[in-house]
């Protein structure tokens, strides 16, 4: 009895040192979880922001100031003559390049005195006629506008074949005596609207501090707009429609972002002085970003390796799960593995885009440092399997649809966007190219660089 007992447990004593040897179990260091800053610069590009004079709203604003009782003359001793005049009809006003040119039709009162045969007689006649002026518009690279508002001469609107008294009245006199009388106050009211309706240095400096602050295009997915302007340009001033206008170009860092809150932002604080260019296309470029969770990227290499066996001449494991984190710029891709070796251990390799494919893979996947070295004690012979090429086929991940669905809701969001008070906001994402690749607690943070259109509409500069 004591002899079977014995041999009983030789034999299991055999069968574990076979068992030892077939199946190993090592603990590895996990590599330390970290994530850096994004070290990038947004790229730069420029936002069109239309400046426009309405031909329509300088009717309104000059029909509105210019009013009753315009001038008058009470003295009859210099030209035995009476003027009171008044505005007529409205105001005609039409834009023709930087000029605008000025209609006023006016209605004339005039009572003229006569002499004959030693007797005075003194009449009154009712006349209209139409005041001709224009305004020369110039704005100077500091944003400061001049204007110079001249006389272009007159036509009647009655016959000024006028007789008082049976004596002719004397309608160069009149006329003369008209725009000479009018010419300083109409000539001063006109500018001084234009200086005070227009004030297109403060309008910009306010246009300036209101593009800066990031805008929530989005709010159901927290999408920010960041502007960071560094210069403007403008195009000449041209005249179409009824309209005077030019493209304003900022020169600034755009940037579409995610983000709970509103993102900071450095205040650029003065307004620079403007450089005039020739046109503008209206084109722009800026960052765009979108995110591939590791989760997701996790899954999608499961797919393929989970439960799969790699083997090494007799020895083998299988692969049960996949965990992907980042270290220190690196991708960590974690796989617990069952069989000969027992365990998790670790691959590194760098993120990057691969521009053909249009997918985000990890090249240099090898065997992390901490786990070859334990491996060259416990179980070398994973080196030999195929087990860190199977991962590194799998480590691919396809962005066309992220980008998709970015440019999707970029392009949703971009399209007549009224998120904030007198802004509104238009554009059109046409393609996205990407740059980079950062690593975040979550996810590959995927950096594109969109192009298209955009166009920042300010309500204070369209007059």
């Amino acid at each position: 009895m004591q002899l079977r007992n014995y041999f009983k447990l030789l034999l299991l004593s055999a069968a574990g040192i076979f068992v030892q040897g077939c199946s190993s179990t090592s603990h590895i260091p996990r590599p330390t979880e970290g994530y850096g800053n994004f070290d990038y610069k947004p790229t730069s590009s420029v936002v069109s922001v239309p400046i426009a004079l309405s031909e329509k709203v300088l009717n309104a604003k000059i029909n509105a100031e210019i009013n009753g009782l315009l001038y008058e003359d009470n003295n009859m001793n210099d030209d035995n003559m009476m003027v009171k005049v008044w505005k007529a009809q409205p105001i005609q006003v039409s834009l023709n390049g930087m000029s605008i040119d000025y209609k006023i039709p006016l209605k004339l009162w005039l009572k003229g005195g006569f002499t004959k045969l030693g007797i005075t007689v003194a009449k009154d006649v009712e006349l209209q006629i139409a005041l001709k002026y224009r305004t020369s518009l110039a704005i100077a690279p500091d944003w400061t506008i001049n204007s110079k508002t001249v006389s272009t001469g007159f036509e009647w609107i009655t016959n000024p074949e006028v007789s008082m008294a049976g004596f002719k009245v004397p309608v160069k006199l009149v006329a003369d005596k008209v725009v000479n009388g009018m010419q300083g106050r109409v000539c001063s009211e006109i500018d001084g609207q234009i200086k005070s309706q227009f004030n297109v240095k403060t309008l910009m400096g306010d246009a300036w501090r209101q593009i800066q602050q990031p805008i929530l295009i989005n709010k159901d997915y927290n999408v920010w707009l960041k502007v960071t302007p560094s210069e403007i340009t403008a195009t000449p001033f041209v005249t179409r429609n009824g309209i005077i206008s030019s493209a304003v170009g900022v020169k600034s860092e755009t940037e579409v972002l995610i983000s709970p809150k509103s993102p900071a932002y450095t205040p650029v604080a003065k307004l620079p002085n403007f450089r005039v260019v020739p046109k503008s296309d209206g084109s722009f470029t800026f960052n765009l970003w979108t995110d591939i969770p590791y989760s997701e990227a996790e899954q999608m290499a499961i797919k393929e390796v989970k439960g799969k066996t790699f083997s090494s001449g007799s020895k083998k494991v299988t692969v049960n799960g996949i965990k992907i984190y980042g270290s220190n710029g690196k991708t960590i891709v974690a796989a617990d593995l069952t069989g000969s070796f027992n365990g998790t251990i670790y691959f590194a390799g760098v993120p990057f885009y691969n521009h053909e494919k249009k997918t985000v893979e990890v090249k240099d996947l090898d065997f992390e440092m901490q786990t070859k070295n334990i491996l060259f004690k416990s179980a070398a012979w994973l080196f030999k399997s195929t087990i860190k090429d199977a991962l590194k086929e799998n480590m691919v991940f396809p962005v066309t649809s992220y980008f998709n669905t970015a440019k999707n809701m970029a392009n949703a969001s971009l399209k007549n966007n009224k998120s904030v008070k007198e802004v509104t906001i238009n554009g059109v994402v046409d393609q996205i190219d990407i740059q980079d690749i950062f690593l975040t607690d979550k996810s590959f943070k995927v950096l594109g660089i969109a192009k298209g259109k955009l166009n920042i509409s300010l309500d204070g500069l369209n007059f």
